[in-house]
């Protein structure tokens, strides 16, 4: 089983074959912040700066990502006040 198909395994309980062959052909994984990796709501801080909030799954699953070879990329649609 390659990195990929441990990960697979280790991440989300058992997983077919079919499934582990299919995944360890992915090599970019492309994540929109808003909704998806984020609640979609927006927190102002105390000094008005806006915050996010992220669930720490996802930051796993990123993780199981990166340490299976697969490049993760991720985009958002609002501007960046940087």
């Amino acid at each position: 089983m390659s990195k990929a198909g441990a990960s697979l395994a280790t991440c989300y309980g058992p997983v077919s074959a079919d499934v582990i062959a299919k995944a360890e052909n992915i090599r970019l994984l492309i994540l929109d912040v808003d909704g998806v990796l984020s609640d979609g709501l927006i927190y102002m801080g105390n000094n008005g700066e806006e915050l996010k909030a992220f669930n720490v799954r996802d930051g796993y699953g990123i993780r199981c990502a990166l340490t299976s070879d697969i490049e993760v990329a991720i985009i958002t649609g609002r501007k960046a006040n940087w």
